[in-house]
């Protein structure tokens, strides 16, 4: 898929997460994922994450920010 020049790849990713609960007694949690995956020319493409929940009592609806490294 391209678009203006681009293009658009799905590759497969391996990667954790690590969650953290902001504790006393709230539901608080901050989940921070990374990874690696591996297109087509052998490049590494380290990603990163970062988790923040909407609401205190809902700690399951997140919104997610990150960014991907080529190299």
């Amino acid at each position: 898929m391209s678009n203006r020049g681009g293009k658009v790849q799905i590759t497969p990713f391996i990667g954790g997460s690590v969650f953290i609960n902001s504790g006393a007694g709230s539901n608080t949690t901050v989940a921070f994922t990374g990874g690696a995956d591996f297109d087509i020319t052998d490049t590494i493409q380290l990603k990163a994450a970062l988790d923040v929940p909407l609401s205190s009592n809902n700690s399951s609806t997140l919104v997610t920010l990150g960014a991907g490294f080529k190299f």
